[in-house]
């Protein structure tokens, strides 16, 4: 079922699964919808058994389109579920949800709310009937997906509790929030903030500042093409491959940290790596031909490859890379592991 709905609460075709709702604050001369996708009770056509488990799964699809203003910003709550969003070239969002429970009763609770608001931004928000009331079944056995597309200039919030949070091909940036879920991103531009409790992260041809943070987790990065990139865990290996950022600085507690960086763009050789472990090691591939002077220190060995390098305070390891120039003319990688080993060498930017 089908339902299209323009951002200032106007619905269009037929197919409706669920009724709308629309509050107009005349003084305020704004409009907002509110419309409970797939509220109503689902017909044979719609919620059906499945041949696997005897689970009720239900489909429900919505279309909203601009009004006054372009949607500029799109903000997903899910916790009941996964979350994908994928922009595409038009104007308008579509949300696909699909449910999933153990009986029509159990169905008819999960309820997903869209808010299209006066300034540009659409909100999306699953909740289990009211979002007060105790579940009647295990909340195991219910499910909310959420797959949304949104256009491509919109910047994206999304939320997920265990569920898969996947964004790509936005270029508004996104904030992400994951508890013990996971977090994709992929194509995107623009600045993009995420946090997970205990689920891994993995981000794919970003261009813009990339800031991270999560407390157990595994993160990927390749291809991050910004200014700046900050990654904070507290228990968890990094495997960073590609890395063109100005500004780079990666920290974990206990886990292993990789680094390949191609430092290209750094404007006159200016620039900055920082990579430090408590408890891991720490190896850091420098792919340019740049100046660069670095300051390694572990509680293990320190290797600076092809670098004449002398003791320093503290134990230390100072050595530079590439022809001699004024320390201001110089990118500098900083690198450290407690009770680990510390690596770093350059390669040719052209080998494979």
């Amino acid at each position: 079922m089908t339902r299209q709905i323009g951002a200032d609460g106007a619905t269009g075709a037929t197919g409706v699964t669920g009724a709308p709702r629309t509050a107009v604050a005349a003084a305020l001369a704004a409009v907002a919808a509110v419309v409970a996708v797939a509220a109503a009770p689902p017909a044979a056509a719609q919620g059906r058994p499945d041949d696997d488990g005897g689970a009720v799964i239900e489909r429900a699809e919505l279309t909203v389109g601009p009004s006054h203003k372009p949607i500029r910003a799109v903000a997903i709550d899910n916790l009941l579920g996964d979350v994908h969003v994928e922009g595409h070239d038009g104007d308008s969002v579509t949300i696909v949800a699909v449910k999933q429970a153990p009986d029509v009763d159990a169905l008819e609770r999960l309820r997903v709310t869209l808010v299209p608001d006066p300034d540009g931004t659409v909100r999306l928000t699953t909740t289990l009937g009211d979002g007060r009331e105790r579940p009647r079944t295990a909340l195991g056995s219910l499910r909310l997906d959420l797959t949304v597309r949104v256009p491509r200039a919109a910047r994206v919030a999304g939320r997920v509790g265990s569920g898969r949070l996947v964004v790509k091909h936005v270029d508004g940036g996104a904030e992400l929030d994951a508890g013990a879920g996971t977090i994709v991103v992929q194509n995107v531009a623009g600045r993009v903030l995420a946090r997970s409790v205990d689920g891994d992260q993995s981000f794919t041809t970003v261009f813009g500042d990339l800031d991270v943070h999560a407390v157990d987790a595994a993160l990927a990065l390749d291809t991050i093409r910004g200014r700046m990139l900050r990654a904070q865990l507290h228990s968890g290996s990094i495997d960073a491959r590609r890395v063109a950022s100005r500004d780079v600085r990666l920290q974990t507690i206990d886990g292993d940290i990789r680094v390949d960086a191609e430092p290209g763009g750094w404007a006159q050789g200016k620039g900055a790596i920082v990579v430090s472990s408590l408890r891991g090691d720490v190896a850091v591939t420098v792919r340019a031909t740049v100046r660069l002077r670095v300051r390694a220190r572990a509680g293990g060995q320190v290797v600076l490859a092809g670098a004449v390098t002398r003791g320093g305070r503290d134990r230390w390891v100072e050595g530079q890379f590439g022809q001699a120039g004024r320390p201001s003319q110089l990118g500098t990688v900083r690198l450290e592991s407690r009770f680990g080993d510390v690596a770093f060498s350059v390669a040719d930017p052209d080998a494979p």
